[in-house]
């Protein structure tokens, strides 16, 4: 979401996500005469040590208004795109559209703060219990 959702307290990774968007969108125009396909995948927060790294030096609850993705599952979108080249894949879908929405009309991400922290205030207890249950 970093690269369509700027957030305070991530300025700069918001910055180099969104320039990164940019260029693969840049790079799909310039060689798309030669036959050549580019995509970029938006996992939106996966289940990785750097998640658990993140949360536990205070990182964003919005990090779990979704469940965050499973690594495997993510491979998986990835070979999608390689077999059928599509210019972008949010995960969730929900993500991409909010996003979109959010770049078109920037007031809906202040008007949307308090129930996405709700949600993700929430979708972050799940995950510890199940953390928890795991160990």
């Amino acid at each position: 979401m970093a690269a369509t959702i700027p957030l305070a307290g991530s300025s700069v990774y918001g910055a180099t996500k969104a320039g990164l968007r940019n260029f693969a969108l840049s790079l799909a125009q310039e060689v798309r005469s030669k036959g050549i396909s580019v995509s970029s995948i938006f996992p939106g927060a996966v289940e990785t040590g750097m998640l658990r790294q993140e949360m536990e030096n205070g990182g964003s609850v919005l990090n779990f208004v979704s469940d965050p993705a499973k690594p495997e599952d993510v491979a998986c979108e990835i070979l999608k795109l390689i077999r059928k080249p599509k210019l972008e894949r949010f995960l969730p879908t929900l993500d991409g559209i909010f996003g979109g929405l959010c770049l078109l009309m920037p007031t809906l991400l202040r008007l949307s703060m308090p129930a996405l922290t709700f949600f993700g205030k929430r979708g972050f207890q799940k995950f510890l219990r199940k953390q928890t249950s795991q160990q």
